[in-house]
């Protein structure tokens, strides 16, 4: 895939091709093109190598410690998310969780 890229970049950098004519020719938006130099120019070939789609980072994920305090809670009492601080709702999502193995998908 990145060769694709590769082939673009060049048309426009070398042979000064207009980015136009280079995303009509590869079925791309001109905007994409301009992603391609730019990340040529920032990063050489490596930097038209594929990039993960997997979010850096979740925000909203209930950390880890507290994922364990639910679980020890839940053990000992009927009511574990007052105690913990969470809503019963993100409770209830963290037992059923730790009840299957993971999280649940279609959220």
């Amino acid at each position: 895939m990145w060769s694709k890229r590769y082939h673009a970049v060049m048309e426009v950098l070398a042979a000064g091709v207009p980015v136009v004519e280079v995303a009509e020719r590869y079925g791309v938006l001109r905007k994409t093109v301009h992603s391609w130099l730019n990340r040529y120019r920032d990063g050489g070939l490596a930097g038209l190598a594929d990039r993960s789609h997997r979010p850096r980072s979740h925000p909203w994920q209930v950390a880890p410690a507290v994922e364990v305090a639910i679980c020890e809670l839940r053990r000992a009492t009927r009511r574990p998310s007052r105690p913990v601080g969470v809503t019963p709702s993100t409770t209830a999502t963290t037992i059923v969780d730790a009840a299957t193995g993971g999280p649940r998908t279609g959220r």
